[in-house]
Parts: C-alpha cells; sequence; structure tokens
C-alpha cells in the first residue's frame, strides 16, 4: 500500500461513512480496484478512527452535554425509565448502545466468515438501499423533543439496526437512517442521533482489535504508518463531509443513494 492508497482509503472512509452508501462496502471493494493486497477488516476499523475524532471534534458541544447527564443518571440509577428531557435522550442512547453489542456479538462470526463476499456487498447495498427509499418516502417528521423521554422500542430497534452493519454493504448511517424513518422521525433528528450512537460502538471495536494485536492474535497487514496517513485525511473530510450532509439532508431526495447503490452492486457482480 502508497501513501495513494491511504490517502484514497481515508476519503472513501469519510464520504461513504456518514452518506448513506456504506463504507465498509467500499472498502472490501477497493483493494480490486487498486490492485493491492486487501489490508482487511482491522484497517477499515482504524479508518474508522479517523471519522470517529471528526464526529466528536463536530459534536463535542453535545458530547459533553451527554457526559454530564450520565453523570446525574448515576447519582439516581433507579430511575433511568422516568427521566425526561436530555437525560431521556442520553438513556435511549445507552440502551441503543448496549443491545448494538449484544446483537454485534451474535452475528460477528457470521460477518467475517462471508461479510466481504462480493456478491453479499452487492445484495446489501441494493436491498437495503431500496429499505432507505421505501420507508423514507412515507415517513412523518417527529421532531427531537419526541427523544426526550425515555422510548425503549425506538432505542432496541435503532441499536439493532446499527448492528446489522457490521456486514459490508449495509452501511451503519444508511441502516439507522431507515429505521428511524420507519420510526417516523425526521431526517435530520435521526441524522444526529445515528452519529452520536456510532461513537462508542467504533471506539470499543477498535479498542478491542488493539488488544487483539497487541497480544499477538492478530497480525497486521498494513503498515501502521498508511493506517495513521488513512486516519488524518478521514478525520479532515469527514468534518467537511458532516457540516454539509447535516445542512443538505432535508433536501437530499434518498432515491439517488439508492440507484446509486443500485448501480454499484450491479457493477460488482458483473
Amino acid at each position: 500500500m502508497t501513501i495513494t492508497d491511504a490517502i484514497i482509503y481515508g476519503i472513501i472512509q469519510a464520504v461513504c461513512e456518514f452518506l448513506p452508501i456504506s463504507s465498509s462496502g467500499h472498502l472490501a471493494l477497493l483493494p480490486k480496484y487498486l490492485n493491492i493486497q486487501d489490508p482487511g477488516v482491522t484497517f477499515d476499523l482504524y479508518l474508522h478512527i479517523g471519522t470517529i475524532l471528526s464526529l466528536v471534534v463536530y459534536f463535542r458541544k453535545d458530547l459533553i452535554k451527554i457526559a454530564a447527564a450520565k453523570i446525574e443518571l448515576l447519582k439516581d440509577p433507579k430511575n433511568l425509565l422516568k427521566v425526561t428531557g436530555y437525560k431521556a435522550f442520553v438513556v435511549n442512547m445507552i440502551f441503543a448502545t448496549l443491545v448494538s453489542i449484544f446483537v454485534i456479538l451474535i452475528l460477528k462470526p457470521l460477518s467475517g466468515a462471508f461479510g466481504r463476499s462480493p456478491e453479499l456487498i452487492a445484495f446489501n447495498l441494493a436491498f437495503f438501499g431500496g429499505l432507505l427509499y421505501w420507508f423514507d418516502r412515507g415517513a412523518g417528521e417527529k421532531k427531537q423533543a419526541e427523544l426526550e423521554k425515555v422510548d425503549l422500542k425506538f432505542s432496541v430497534l435503532m441499536g439493532a439496526a446499527q448492528a446489522i452493519a457490521i456486514f459490508p454493504g449495509v452501511s451503519r448511517s444508511g441502516i439507522t437512517l431507515t429505521m428511524g424513518r420507519y420510526l417516523k422521525f425526521d431526517r435530520k433528528t435521526v441524522a444526529e442521533f445515528t452519529f452520536l450512537l456510532s461513537i462508542p460502538i467504533v471506539l470499543i471495536g477498535s479498542a478491542y482489535k488493539a488488544l487483539k494485536i497487541l497480544q499477538g492474535e492478530e497480525s497486521l497487514l498494513f503498515e501502521p504508518s498508511m493506517a495513521l496517513v488513512g486516519i488524518i485525511v478521514a478525520f479532515f473530510v469527514g468534518l467537511a463531509v458532516i457540516h454539509y450532509f447535516l445542512k443538505l439532508i432535508k433536501k437530499i431526495p434518498f432515491i439517488s443513494f439508492f440507484i446509486y447503490r443500485a448501480l454499484l452492486a450491479i457493477l460488482i457482480i458483473t
């Protein structure tokens, strides 16, 4: 892998992570078109650190509020289901994260065995792209205020949806946007919840992979310096993508994402 390859990986990760078109699906296909050895899921995961850092910087004020709310919740954990306001928003996020972890642990062996298959990636791109367009068409416009009460149905379904994105081609932002629109929430509310929800899962995954490498249970198929280049590029490009996506999300026709994903799926299998 060259520096140019690492830069391309970083750009693809940043653009495809926040748009509902699947960063993991694109990254899994890149080795074929760059004519390089596949650096594996571990490289993809470390690129996610770059986009997570861009989320942390962009939503830093929200994260400070979340941290303060968690401290308040720890003082009275017995009333978790009764809280309202921003504390309820945080409780919804905590439950969704726990569900994601549980479902990911169940799906991980299956993902490891078949996840990077071009045929499965093509299917996921087209199928889940179609679901996003279908549910977006009939969705309502519930606002942020609707999340200011503990909603276990919302938390469980959003957490489970995020976990399905362990399969390349599904798209973390795409599947959670789909679920949010199915539950009738407006695009911007779901997008912001989705972005914040991804932070703990990716950080936990990155820490787990790092531990495996340190223990010698997994080997690196890439130079650490190339991963650093990819992370830096993903961080700066990610900041721009988050900013403009949230500004334009109310206006973007979701059928355009479906068409792109369907065309990419056809390209993969032909």
